[in-house]
């Protein structure tokens, strides 16, 4: 038998998956060109309930003021035994109008969330020069050069077994990965659309737009671990398990990792060469600036959602040990406010919730070793203490990112007490950092907490909003 007919087989099935997923970009242009029309006649019709809503209870309102100004009216229908009950209508009816201006304001809010997102897709990733459109027509015409030299190469053995070899390689190291970044983004975009990840997406918007000015617009994403996307432009993928409100800060950590080519992280990676490789630098940046830019928040969210407390974690090239990632964290938050005050408390009892997971997951014996490594040396002799001083010191340098420091820790404690009571209305864009600190310092103080602090927020979030101008 000649031609390697289960080569070719393979090779054709590949070719034909390569094929589907670019279909699958088509259809989903038309999909979104189609949704957003749809979605404009609602948005519409939409208006114009809203417009007759107003005008009836405007008329309401009018009515009601009628029997309440005018006596004789009144005395009329206190006569009259079945006036009462249509009084109490037209009084009851006041409250039933401004729920239902609720619901359909709600609608609307929800159709333009997904216009947004539609159009957001049809932006990024159906165009023919978008990542995935590139990947997959070099990933199918590999495949299909491939598939002709099998083919003509006939029952010469030697050849057909290398091209097994080219085959798996191309299966392994780009097919593989390519479907998995396509279906993993359909995931996501799924969980998006519908809301089922209760907002996370909107929320993480918010905060990604903090740094359109260093690197660009992203799209966040629910995906099964959390990284940049190597095949989708400008696509943030949030980690599972943190699609709550609680990991939102996380996001911060894959910003901070799309910088890893800026010419800051690129001194780092030569002064401190000696210590660790680039990749475990550039990781230990990501921490840095996530804890400068979002504060405890951060800290709180890396520590207590994402980092495993093995204190005996073996060391790998591309990945810094989560015991020294929260080490720096917890330097890089302590750098940012002086000894005694309410913000170093936080630090201090997040250091300590931190390194008693640490001793307590150590094997028998080994728990002295394992606060040790949890706590580090002295600043003195640890590098890691110089490496966050030098990477605050590149941050600092630029103009576009505010450092959250105790001082504005302690302007988003007011914020935080002033939305929870009632005195102030959300604002997205300032209140949401505010927000997410000192939930998550509520909730470390009280584990028991954990609902109705995740009740609260989401409640600021889906209600009434105000604009308001940064301070």
């Amino acid at each position: 038998m000649t031609q390697q007919p289960l080569l070719r087989i393979r090779l054709e099935v590949l070719v034909n998956d390569i094929n589907k997923v670019e279909g699958a970009i088509d259809r989903a242009k038309q999909r979104g060109c189609e949704l957003d029309a749809v979605i404009g006649s609602i948005t519409d019709g939409n208006r114009s309930v809203v417009k007759l809503i107003q005008q009836l209870a405007r008329l309401n309102d009018q009515t009601a003021g009628a029997f309440r100004r005018n006596d004789e009216l009144a005395e009329l229908l206190d006569e009259d035994e079945g006036s009462t009950d249509l009084r109490d209508q037209i009084e009851a009816a006041e409250s039933d109008f401004k729920e239902l201006d609720r619901q359909v304001n709600a609608i609307r809010r929800e159709l333009r969330r997904i216009r947004k997102t539609t159009k957001e897709v049809n932006a990024r990733f159906t165009g023919e020069n978008s990542t995935l459109q590139k990947q997959c027509s070099q990933l199918r015409g590999d495949v299909e050069s491939l598939l002709k030299r099998v083919r003509d190469a006939g029952d010469d053995k030697p050849r057909q077994r290398g091209f097994w070899t080219d085959y798996e390689k191309l299966l392994d190291e780009r097919a593989r990965p390519l479907f998995g970044e396509y279906v993993d983004f359909l995931g996501g975009l799924t969980m998006r659309d519908t809301g089922l990840d209760d907002r996370v997406c909107e929320m993480t918007d918010v905060l990604l737009g903090r740094f359109n000015a260093i690197i660009g617009d992203f799209v966040p994403i629910p995906s099964r671990k959390a990284a940049l996307s190597s095949a989708l432009d400008s696509v943030i993928k949030l980690g599972f398990p943190e699609w709550s409100i609680w990991g939102v800060p996380l996001v911060a950590h894959e910003v901070g990792l799309a910088l890893k080519d800026s010419h800051e992280v690129k001194k780092l990676q030569e002064q401190f060469a000696g210590e660790a490789t680039k990749e475990q630098l550039a990781e230990l940046y990501a921490d840095v600036f996530g804890a400068y830019t979002l504060g405890p928040a951060y800290g709180y969210a890396a520590l207590l959602l994402r980092l495993h407390p093995h204190h005996d974690e073996p060391i790998r090239d591309t990945e810094a040990k989560d015991v020294d990632r929260a080490r720096l964290i917890l330097l890089a938050l302590e750098s940012a406010g002086d000894p005694g005050t309410g913000y170093q408390t936080e630090v201090e009892r997040l250091k300590e919730t931190w390194t008693e997971a640490v001793v307590t997951k150590a094997a028998p014996g080994h728990e002295a070793q394992a606060e040790a490594d949890a706590l580090g040396p002295v600043a003195e002799a640890d590098w890691i203490d110089n490496f966050v001083a030098t990477a605050r010191g590149y941050l600092k340098d630029r103009r576009s990112l505010r450092a959250f420091d105790e001082r504005r820790w302690t302007e988003a404690k007011t914020t935080w007490e002033e939305l929870k009571d009632g005195r102030a209305m959300f604002d997205d864009d300032i209140d949401l950092l505010a927000v997410l600190n000192h939930a998550w310092a509520a909730r470390l103080q009280d584990a028991s907490a954990v609902v109705e602090l995740t009740q609260q927020v989401e409640a600021m979030w889906n209600g009434p909003k105000q604009r308001r101008r940064a301070q």
